[in-house]
């Protein structure tokens, strides 16, 4: 008969216990995110996509060397250079980047030894086909709209 009174006292302070709990975060400050109306702001350190970084003249500092390409586990990068005619520095004619297959790791960024790739701050990506996720990062290589 004891322990039936103290597993009673026991259960009725788990119960208050458990109440005091929810009335506290019934007067705790609101942490939801209102999204899309209302967006928290991102990481310095974030990893959106990637885009190739161009130097103080608008060069790009890729050489098309295909380390990104090496180096990334999900296999989503494909470069391919051209040598130009006055023998100057290769030059990537296409780099295709297929963001649906991203894993957003950063080797790729890492392993670049020009420091050409970066990520952009871009949170979302919306599109309504599998080709939209296909993206040429090189501006030389993108063909003009269609009349």
């Amino acid at each position: 008969m004891k322990t039936y009174f103290l597993d009673l006292f026991r259960g009725a302070v788990s119960l208050l216990d458990g109440m005091l709990v929810t009335l506290l975060a019934l007067f705790s400050p609101v942490v939801t995110e209102q999204y899309p109306r209302q967006s928290a702001s991102l990481s310095p350190r974030f990893r959106g996509s990637l885009q190739l970084v161009q130097d103080d003249q608008g060069q790009l500092l890729c050489t098309a060397c295909g380390a990104c390409a090496r180096t990334c586990p999900s296999k989503c990068l494909s470069v391919q250079g051209e040598k130009p005619a006055d023998g100057g520095r290769k030059i990537p004619a296409t780099f295709r980047y297929d963001i649906s297959r991203c894993s957003f790791c950063g080797t790729c960024v890492m392993g670049c030894p020009f420091s050409a790739l970066a990520f952009t701050p871009v949170r979302t990506r919306v599109a309504t086909s599998r080709e939209d996720f296909l993206l040429e990062l090189c501006p030389a290589a993108e063909k003009p709209p269609a009349p």
